[in-house]
């Protein structure tokens, strides 16, 4: 009967020792959704100012506070604005590295990446 017990005990402890790890991994899939979702939000932020400017092209004083936010923001971040067509075409990609990546070679990134096309 003792050693019931113990068998027991022993699957209960691994099932334990499994939710632990589901819940770690919960954790970090929602960090990593929160990222994604800033991310989204600060490029959404620029395409919007480029709406409003009716222009992709922005002012250097504009693009530096928007990658300082993005420094800021996001763990590692980094924001980066690329003519496709001056004046009617931009991409806009954000790049950041979550704390938990960043130990694990190589050091992972994540991006999100947008295209704004302003009609003519």
């Amino acid at each position: 009967m003792l050693i019931e017990v113990l068998i027991s005990l022993l699957i209960f402890s691994l099932g334990v020792i499994g939710l632990m790890g589901m819940q770690a991994r919960a954790i970090q899939a929602g960090t990593d959704a929160q990222d994604r979702d800033i991310a989204a939000r600060l490029a959404n932020q620029l395409s919007s100012q480029m709406q409003i400017g009716r222009t992709t092209d922005l002012s250097a004083a504009n693009l530096t506070a928007w990658k300082d936010l993005v420094a800021a923001e996001l763990p590692n971040g980094e924001g980066d604005v690329t003519q496709v067509t001056t004046g009617t075409n931009a991409k806009i990609v954000v790049t950041w590295q979550a704390p938990a990546y960043a130990t694990t070679p190589p050091a992972a990134k994540s991006q999100f990446e947008t295209q704004v096309v302003l009609a003519q």
